[in-house]
């Protein structure tokens, strides 16, 4: 079993990064699959879609930075853009939204390794969203303040109005 200790969340970015294949954005409208039912105009998959500014990144319960950080969110899957270099693309995302919990897929990593699926917690409204990660997928968080030594990952976004 492969365990590694990543110091901030832009090293696990890169860390990352280089499992990715890159692949064309799909940029199309499509209506998808959510938990067993169509989503509505008024459900948290649609406020998620477009793209997101990183305003805070928090790391292991300590402030982090990522600069010119983005998520462009189309569909089911999401993209991280760093510095417009794309560092993960194709995230695939299924929301829980009774329980307010996301999973996310994006590559395949051994048992009890980190950072190919993600288990969280999510708010969402017209303009923020807010999630917080546990990167080895086993358990969601309690809290949208991690402490220190939980080793999860926080962020604050803001709608990228461009």
């Amino acid at each position: 079993m492969r365990s590694t200790h990543v110091q901030s969340f832009a090293a696990y970015l890169e860390f990352n990064s280089h499992f990715h294949l890159l692949r064309a954005r799909r940029l199309r409208t499509r209506g998808f699959e959510f938990i067993g039912r169509e989503i509505d105009v008024g459900h948290d998959a649609k406020l998620w879609q477009g793209e997101w500014k990183l305003v805070s990144v928090s790391w292991n319960g300590k402030p982090d930075h990522l600069d010119d950080a983005h998520w462009v969110v189309d569909g089911d899957k999401y993209d991280v853009v760093v510095g417009g270099k794309a560092l993960e693309q194709g995230n695939k995302f299924t929301l829980d939204p009774d329980r307010k919990r996301v999973d996310v897929f994006h590559h395949w990593t051994p048992k009890g390794t980190f950072g190919g699926s993600l288990k969280g917690i999510y708010e969402v409204s017209q303009d923020r969203l807010r999630v917080v990660y546990d990167p080895t997928a086993r358990v969601y968080p309690a809290s949208f303040d991690p402490t220190p030594g939980a080793k999860y990952a926080s962020f604050v976004f803001e709608r990228d109005l461009k």
